[in-house]
């Protein structure tokens, strides 16, 4: 049962770690908590918090998790992009982005031009 006090299981790099870890923790019935890795940027350290209770299975599924991490890197074959070309991949589709709004908003200032009505007389 629940004590309700919240303890700390582990310390992960990022939220989306973060987030697989308590998808696990969840399916073997283990309450679960979050902490850091908020806010428009989610980045940075996210705590694991887990029931106290739950604190020994909690400690299980972890392990369960990093064999399963270690086996598929050791796995021949097996592709994992690097946090460095995932950063360097979303800052070039940023920049894109942002120039292609920038397009856009300076041709949208421009309006279209409308012809001149200015007519030349000639006087006697």
């Amino acid at each position: 049962m629940p004590t309700g006090r919240m303890v700390p299981l582990v310390t992960v790099s990022g939220s989306f770690e973060a987030k697989v870890l308590a998808a696990r923790l969840g399916s073997e019935g283990i309450l679960w908590q979050l902490q850091g890795g908020e806010g428009p940027y989610p980045i940075g350290p996210v705590r694991v918090l887990v029931d106290e209770s739950d604190l020994d299975l909690a400690h299980a599924v972890l392990e369960v998790v990093r064999a399963d991490d270690e086996a598929y890197e050791r796995e021949p074959g097996s592709t994992r992009a690097p946090l460095a070309l995932w950063l360097v991949v979303g800052g070039v589709a940023l920049m894109a982005l942002v120039s292609v709004g920038k397009v856009i908003a300076a041709n949208a200032d421009s309006g279209p031009v409308a012809p001149s009505t200015t007519s030349i007389s000639a006087s006697p």
